[in-house]
């Protein structure tokens, strides 16, 4: 049977169109599709697989339930949410874009016949014609268009890669957000110690000062040693007044980040304790499938490729299909009624013909935007690798000079003590006490700032190789439950 010239032009159409503009070359290139990554780690590490659930076992009991406030409460990690719910809607709109569009409509109308008909002459008289006019119509149609060259599945590729990118964005920041909750809670219990080792200290100066002061007035002490400890106790008083004042800012950069009514007041951290456990950070090339910020990059990089290839396709020509039925009469209760529906079959071949360059342009900008996509992948990955070998060389330093710092403090305790001692039997200098009481004190709050500074590395670590977010999500999904 020889189909009409028309069909067979519509179906040489669709055969042959698709195979001249359907295809569009990627623009991401191979160095992107295959990253380099090193061949290791720098140092001595454990590189068996990642562990899941460090969260459990790096937080005690207060910062795990402050962990799950933050992540109900944060206002930036919400804003974020509601990014994803954007980018859902965009998804499901693209997405019915390729399916027919059923419309319907209903008109009713009523008019004055008198005014609209005027007179006419009958009988060689005027004859007024008098009456209104109803008329009711009702319509269907659809539409649909055909996705021959795929532009439509291009574009909902592109929309779902969006959305895609938005959920990998929303839990790499779940991550940031409970890396920052971490590292805000070890700096508050950090100020916490500090605080209480100025404290102690301005006690144990002031007793000093009871003691010389005793002794000048027994004629065993001068006066140069009474102003020199009443010189460093109202130092030591300005210190104390200081540090109150840094553990407030602590206070409320953690209230912020738990999206609290940031006041100030929150009770004192416990004292840092040690932890020198070893981490598995797992191989180099493991970590791109890991960090969600380098797959977020990865996934717009995607969409923004498959928006080269509606850019290209925009600029060539569209087959629509419609189809509508429709019916009118002068009483509601006659309308599909008397079997007088009229229909109508039409497809239509829409081409852009002169533009002014609009559409090249906008195709341009499309594979510029892949390119520039393409280098803040590649970016974020040299950054991901920095990120973890900093912390693995941060974390073996620190460990080195915590451990050095522990034999420094508790020689430095010792010769303060001593000092003391010989200065009350008259065998030493005050100052020689002052400069011992010092260097204690400094050695001492130097091993907080160093256990506190192992602590936030090893959270910066955790979160350099992608944390657990399926964790968090999890501990999430069962306290909604």
């Amino acid at each position: 049977m020889t189909l009409p010239s028309n069909q067979s032009k519509l179906l040489i159409l669709l055969t042959v169109l698709p195979a001249l503009f359907g295809c569009v070359a990627s623009e991401i290139s191979e160095r992107a599709r295959a990253p380099e990554v090193p061949a290791a780690w720098p140092g001595d590490v454990d590189t068996s697989e990642v562990q899941s659930g460090w969260i459990d076992r790096l937080l005690d009991e207060p910062l795990a339930a402050l962990v799950q406030e933050a992540l109900a409460q944060n206002h930036n990690l919400a804003r974020i949410a509601e990014d994803i719910a954007q980018a859902e809607a965009m998804l499901k709109s693209t997405s019915a874009a390729r399916l027919p569009a059923l419309s319907a409509n209903f008109d009713a109308f009523r008019r004055d016949s008198e005014r609209d008909s005027g007179t006419s002459v009958s009988g060689g008289g005027l004859a007024e014609q008098t009456g209104v006019l109803d008329s009711f119509s009702t319509s269907l149609g659809v539409n649909w268009e055909l996705d021959f060259l795929l532009k439509l599945a291009d574009d909902a590729k592109r929309a779902t890669f969006g959305y895609l990118a938005r959920q990998s964005a929303y839990e790499w920041a779940q991550l940031g957000l409970v890396s920052d909750v971490a590292s805000a809670y070890f700096s508050h219990r950090e100020a916490s110690q500090l605080l209480r080792l100025s404290e102690k200290r301005l006690d144990n100066l002031a007793a000093n000062l009871e003691i010389i002061e005793s002794g000048y007035r027994q004629g065993i002490n001068n006066a140069v040693d009474v102003y020199l400890s009443r010189s460093v106790l109202a130092q030591q008083q300005s210190q104390v007044a200081e540090q109150e004042a840094a553990l407030v800012t602590r206070v409320i950069r953690l209230q912020r980040l738990l999206g609290r009514v940031a006041d100030g007041d929150m009770a004192p951290g416990a004292d840092l304790e040690v932890l020198m456990t070893p981490v598995r950070v797992g191989l180099p090339s493991t970590l791109l499938a890991r960090r969600q910020d380098v797959r977020e990059a990865w996934l717009n990089l995607l969409a923004a490729d498959a928006s080269v290839a509606v850019a290209h396709k925009n600029r060539f020509p569209r087959i629509t299909l419609a189809a509508s039925t429709s019916d009118t009469a002068r009483e509601f209760d006659q309308l599909l009624a008397d079997g007088s529906l009229a229909w109508s079959v039409t497809n239509s071949l829409t081409a852009p013909i002169f533009n002014a360059g609009r559409l090249k342009a906008t195709e341009a900008v499309a594979r510029s935007r892949t390119r520039a996509a393409e280098r803040a992948y590649l970016e974020r990955i040299a950054l991901a690798f920095g990120e973890v070998h900093e912390a693995i060389a941060r974390q073996a330093a620190l460990k080195r000079r915590h451990e050095s710092y522990m034999s420094s403090a508790d020689n430095a305790r010792a010769a303060a003590d001593l000092a003391f001692e010989q200065y009350q039997r008259g065998l030493t200098a005050y100052v020689t006490v002052l400069e011992s009481e010092r260097r204690a004190f400094d050695a001492q709050t130097t091993l907080v700032r160093l256990r506190a500074e192992l602590l936030r590395n090893r959270v910066a670590l955790h979160r350099a190789l992608g944390g657990d977010g399926q964790s968090l999500n999890s501990k999430q999904n069962t306290e909604a439950q």
